[in-house]
């Protein structure tokens, strides 16, 4: 028996309080990272004098715990993680200078790219460099090899840490100058780090520092660069579902709402729902929820949601014919 599908009113007095800022779970949080971050990284300083192997593999967990304060930092630009603005300004400026990333500077950068994401006349800024397979045609053969030399996994996941937490993080001359706040906390990170690695040489020395540090910026530059790429490819859609039925066309976007809207004309729901994803419901699940899935997005969309769907691409990637 198909389960009933939870109301409106009923997802928003479930969801409601997971969408309010917790003191107590931020602080939680922060500490379940940031201590044993630092105990792994006095462990790691440790095993310098037994073997640098352990190092290295200490490195690996270091690294994802850096991204994990990252990703609260992250959260703290949002104004998310604290209830309070003041809170989330000083965490993520204090965070941004163990993650290396200037709080201020991220911040405003980030927001932009949310607000162009997917859009293609507004690159750049926050991305890893992505061509349109047209832009890359137009390239000349110097060119496309510089760029596939770009996208090279070797390049993007050794090199490109480097040249982010190095280079770019600590003068980013590429943001305008009128920027000030922008600036003046890059200004401050870099004052910051100066100081902690100047105490930390003089403490452990600066070999010492490099051995251990090098490593987890490589481990989580690269855990980072993984996480930007804006596509991913799946062997199988929806593998609880049956078999597709043979007209089922998901070539190109177009191909894809034309088929949906003609199953739903059909009320043909079962194959409908191999036009969705049901990539978060169990496999056992697939085949019921999804039919019942796809009649509900026929109501939607017949209740109050136009869709254009003639102005899609009939490109397998997407690209809009005359779009430059």
């Amino acid at each position: 028996m198909a389960s009933v599908a939870p109301t409106e009113h009923e997802l928003r007095k479930t969801l409601g309080p997971y969408k309010r800022p917790s003191t107590q779970a931020a602080m939680s949080q922060l500490v379940n990272t940031a201590l044993p971050f630092g105990l792994l990284l006095c462990s790691m300083a440790w095993s310098l004098s037994a073997s640098y192997f352990l190092t290295l593999t200490l490195a690996i967990p270091t690294g994802f715990l850096l991204v994990r304060l990252f990703v609260l930092q992250h959260d703290c630009g949002h104004m998310s993680f604290f209830p309070s603005r003041a809170a989330n300004r000083w965490v993520g400026s204090v965070l941004g200078v163990v993650t290396m990333f200037p709080y201020g500077y991220w911040r405003r950068t980030h927001a932009l790219h949310h607000a162009t994401s997917g859009n293609l006349e507004e690159r750049e800024m926050g991305d890893v460099k992505t061509l349109t397979v047209r832009e890359y045609q137009r390239l000349s053969p110097l060119r496309r090899l510089l760029y596939r030399l770009y996208r090279n996994p070797l390049v993007l996941l050794g090199l490109g840490p480097i040249y982010q937490f190095g280079l770019k993080h600590r003068f980013p001359f590429g943001i305008p100058w009128s920027w000030k706040r922008e600036w003046l906390s890059v200004l401050w990170t870099n004052v910051g780090l100066a100081a902690t690695y100047a105490a930390l040489s003089a403490w452990l020395g600066w070999q010492a520092v490099l051995l251990v540090h090098l490593p987890v910026f490589l481990v989580s530059g690269a855990v980072a660069s993984l996480a930007q790429e804006p596509y991913f490819e799946i062997d199988l859609l929806n593998p609880g579902l049956p078999q597709p039925p043979a007209s089922l066309d998901r070539d190109t976007p177009r191909s894809t709402v034309e088929s949906l809207l003609a199953y739903f004309d059909k009320e043909e729901y079962g194959a409908a729902a191999h036009l969705l994803d049901l990539g978060d419901l169990p496999l056992e699940m697939q085949a019921n929820r999804g039919a019942d899935l796809a009649r509900q997005l026929k109501m939607i969309i017949d209740r109050q949601v136009l869709i254009p769907w003639t102005d899609l691409s009939d490109r397998p990637d997407g690209w809009l014919d005359g779009a430059e």
